[in-house]
């Protein structure tokens, strides 16, 4: 909802009086009912008030006797002017890259619009391999993904293919870190290796033995952390970035040029290799770094959260040329949510989501639903079925 909502439902009954009533009603405030009728209602309202909020629309429709039957269905309001809809649809948005975009839903089905044309393309994954999740990309054939169950599937010009069972399946399902994609690669650790699959070709590479964490840049430029080291891969040569004693180093991230990992023993850091020497650019603290959120890369940029002098964690930026910059000043913390190749950031602090290019100040651009991802050339907002660019 932008935050006007168009709603009609209908009530059957099989008593010739037909239904008692039908109401749509915001579940989750104290259940204001915000439309009523018999077996019918049909309008347009506005959800303004809930503007920054998903609620859930619960309808109600009694027959005669007072027996009741319930249907849900949960609602995004986000107004933002900054936002323009590039799809939308019955399921949940996955991903949007170039012209496409890439939709989910709970039976397994996956769903690739041509943006441009508006055209289609549904496949249904096998109920054996489990359903699609979040943790999926549009790519250059079609899509890739991880399954409920672990499995990595590529849709490839009309084929599925599975590529193998993830070594890194948490109970609650796959983790963004199960598989990664910049350009036209995609790296994933299976149970049989960690693979670099060229996206364009449809080949794999077998990088290494199966992993933990792993990132992959556009260039092919794969980092890859098992304990105390992270390693790059570049071109069919593996080298050796850090190690440490006594502690583990934990999800790497590359550009291509940057890497940026964060160590765990009790607490963690957030630490740079420019290629030539490691710098430390945020200090251990309780809790530690979780990539992407915490730290970030891209085009030479690097963005990472910092704690200020009170706590709070403020965001920062080292540029090509390395140099440092505080972004934000907030009182409370904020995370990343995507840094662009030029070193523009999305950010969020609380309940809203702010942009900062290179030099500049926070902007106040929507709220903190969804998520948000640098796609290409733009940033790419995806809440609940919709998938938006964020404007400049």
């Amino acid at each position: 909802a932008r935050p006007s909502l168009t709603y009609a439902a209908t009530c059957t009954d099989d008593d010739p009086a037909g239904c008692h009533s039908l109401r749509m009603v915001a579940a989750n405030n104290n259940a204001s009912t915000l439309a009523s009728g018999t077996s019918q209602i049909s309008g347009t309202t506005s959800l303004a008030p809930y503007e920054g909020q998903d609620i859930e629309l619960r309808y109600d429709a009694t027959d005669s006797r007072g027996q009741l039957v319930v249907l849900f269905r949960r609602v995004y309001v986000e107004s933002s002017a900054k936002l323009r809809e590039l799809a939308s649809g019955d399921n949940t948005a996955m991903d949007a890259r170039g012209d496409r975009a890439a939709f989910y839903d709970s039976t397994g089905t996956l769903r690739i619009t041509t943006l441009s044309t508006g055209a289609t393309e549904t496949v249904q994954i096998d109920p054996s391999a489990g359903t699609p999740t979040q943790v999926g990309f549009v790519t250059p054939t079609g899509a890739i993904f991880v399954t409920s169950r672990g499995r990595v599937i590529e849709l490839r010009n009309g084929s599925v293919i599975d590529l193998g069972q993830s070594n890194q399946l948490l109970t609650s399902g796959p983790t963004t870190t199960s598989l990664r994609v910049a350009g036209n690669y995609a790296v994933f650790s299976t149970v049989d290796g960690l693979l670099l699959r060229d996206l364009t070709t449809g080949t794999n590479v077998t990088v290494a033995p199966p992993a933990s964490f792993q990132d992959v840049a556009a260039n092919g430029d794969v980092v890859y952390g098992n304990g105390p080291a992270v390693y790059r891969y570049r071109a069919g040569t593996i080298v050796q970035v850090s190690s440490a004693s006594g502690t583990k180093l934990l999800w790497p991230l590359t550009d291509g040029t940057n890497v940026v990992y964060t160590t765990w023993n009790g607490t963690g850091d957030i630490r740079l290799f420019d290629g030539t020497s490691e710098t430390i650019l945020a200090p251990a603290r309780s809790g530690g770094a979780t990539p992407d959120n915490d730290y970030a890369v891209n085009g030479g940029w690097v963005a990472f959260v910092k704690p200020d002098a009170v706590g709070a964690l403020q965001v920062w930026t080292r540029s090509p040329a390395g140099q440092l910059k505080q972004v934000t000043m907030f009182a409370a913390s904020s995370r990343i949510d995507a840094l662009a190749s030029d070193g523009t950031i999305i950010l969020t602090n609380g309940a809203r989501r702010f942009r900062v290019a290179p030099g500049g100040t926070p902007e106040e651009i929507m709220s903190s639903l969804g998520t948000v991802k640098w796609r290409d050339t733009r940033f790419v907002a995806l809440i609940g079925r919709t998938a938006f660019e964020i404007l400049p």
